[in-house]
């Protein structure tokens, strides 16, 4: 979903940079805001459920970490564009960034719908299931590691 989301964005950032009507700019900010606010929530929602349960705050923290250090880092690359490229390019480079978001979480994401954290935690770390196993007293030829 988190794809769709991305992709919507960046067709409306392009029609926001490059709209002369005042209804479709308002119309089109509004959606691109209404449509950033959930992908977060989405983002808030994935990022932990891709991550085997004993690194899932460190690897979901240092995600966020990193998002934060782009979204410094943004403000000076969006500043140089407009500086040297223009308006349009603004417009351009920033659905081309949400385009790529979206691609990538389409292609190399994980699938994490309709599966429990445990069937994820089996595709990203496969020791973690068997451990949950034998833990909980089931020890039988189906659950030893490959």
């Amino acid at each position: 979903m988190l794809w769709i989301i991305e992709s919507i964005v960046a067709v409306l950032m392009l029609v926001f940079g490059f709209t002369n009507s005042a209804v479709v700019l308002v119309a089109s900010g509004l959606l691109i805001t209404l449509l950033l606010q959930t992908g977060t929530a989405f983002v808030f929602t994935y990022l932990p459920e891709i991550f085997p349960t004993r690194l899932r705050g460190t690897g979901t923290g240092f995600v966020n970490g990193i998002g934060r250090i782009a979204g410094f880092g943004s403000g000076f690359l969006i500043a140089g564009v407009y500086a040297g490229l223009g308006y349009a390019a603004v417009f351009i480079v920033t659905a081309g960034a949400m385009a790529l978001m979206g691609m990538t979480v389409g292609v190399f994401g994980e699938r994490t719908t309709n599966r429990s954290l445990e069937q994820i935690a089996t595709t990203t770390d496969p020791t973690e299931d068997v451990q949950a196993r034998k833990a909980a007293g089931r020890t039988d030829e189906a659950v030893s590691p490959a």
